[in-house]
């Protein structure tokens, strides 16, 4: 029979796996990898020689540790974009733009956030560009 300690140590071991499994700035390095002028997105092939701009546009409570991981793998490629996260978990981005908003119930924040992203839609991105969203929980409210 194992030890408490023993156990313990079997639980945290465990805890550390699920909790690297669901990281979501994990989740798409996993799924997003850039090879040359090739952008790789869970399997499909982006030629990027071929894309004027690359945006990015999202909302979710895991917006903005994605967001961090995009910016790592598109570097000077990224055009720029909108994140809407929860108050309390922005984390600092180099290229994307974030905004922070009332999660369950939207705020003012909220409808700024989205008429930003709408702006950004309507004026800056053509049928050149392409353009990445990322969705996490907590999306819809916010």
């Amino acid at each position: 029979m194992r030890s408490q300690a023993q156990l313990r140590s079997d639980l945290a071991h465990i805890w550390g796996i699920a909790l690297r499994a669901v990281d979501p700035a994990a989740a798409v390095r996993r799924c997003v990898k850039k090879q040359g002028n090739e952008l790789w997105i869970a399997g499909r092939g982006f030629d990027l020689s071929r894309v004027r701009h690359i945006w990015v546009i999202g909302a979710g409570k895991a917006a903005a540790p994605m967001g961090q991981a995009l910016e790592r793998i598109l570097g000077e490629q990224l055009s720029g974009g909108v994140l809407v996260t929860r108050y309390g978990y922005g984390l600092p981005l180099r290229t994307l733009q974030l905004i922070e908003a009332s999660h369950p119930l939207p705020d003012r924040n909220s409808v700024a956030a989205a008429e930003h992203i709408a702006r950004l839609a309507e004026t800056r991105i053509s049928s050149r560009d392409l353009v990445l969203c990322l969705l996490s929980g907590g999306g819809s409210a916010l």
